[in-house]
């Protein structure tokens, strides 16, 4: 099985102008010689920077990612299916989540099992009676999932750095 999948990853283009770091993250992934490598999604009038790589390792961009949280710059990317589904990840940091927001390839947000068990991690869910109790604190979780945003309603947006990232 290969390691290697389509990955495409958004982030304003003023973003990248604004912070010198996340600038060199994005020339050292995404051009060779000064050049974007490949600029087949490439629109010079959009104010988003839309990047893609059919050899990306499990469709990521760890690097330019890890500096674009650093920085708190939103970011949108997308994997090929390696497992099931593709996976649509958002990143915005004006957000509660620390990580970013996965959807499946339905765009439904998902959450991995083990977080939603953690939800009633000290609660003994084989008792009926404690049914009422698992039901509000699910509920409270459904209706807490923020609205994700799009990357243009950023434009303009003052990013503070994040320690320890």
């Amino acid at each position: 099985m290969s390691d290697r999948y389509t990955g495409t990853l958004d982030i304003l283009k003023s973003d990248i102008e604004r912070y010198p770091e996340l600038n060199e993250a994005v020339q050292a992934e995404f051009y060779h010689e000064g050049k974007l490598w490949n600029n087949d999604n490439w629109d010079d009038d959009d104010t988003v920077a839309h990047f893609v790589d059919s050899e990306a390792c499990y469709g990521h961009f760890d690097e330019v990612e890890t500096v674009c949280r650093k920085l708190r710059v939103p970011y949108d990317g997308w994997s090929a299916a390696y497992f099931e589904d593709s996976l649509s990840r958002h990143y915005r940091p004006d957000l509660k989540e620390d990580d970013e927001f996965i959807f499946n390839g339905d765009d439904e947000k998902t959450y991995p099992d083990w977080y939603l068990k953690s939800l009633v991690d000290d609660i003994d869910t084989n008792d009926p009676a404690n049914m009422p109790k698992i039901g509000k604190i699910f509920l409270k979780f459904l209706q807490g999932i923020p609205e994700i945003r799009s990357l243009e309603e950023y434009e303009g947006y003052v990013h503070t750095e994040r320690k320890g990232v």
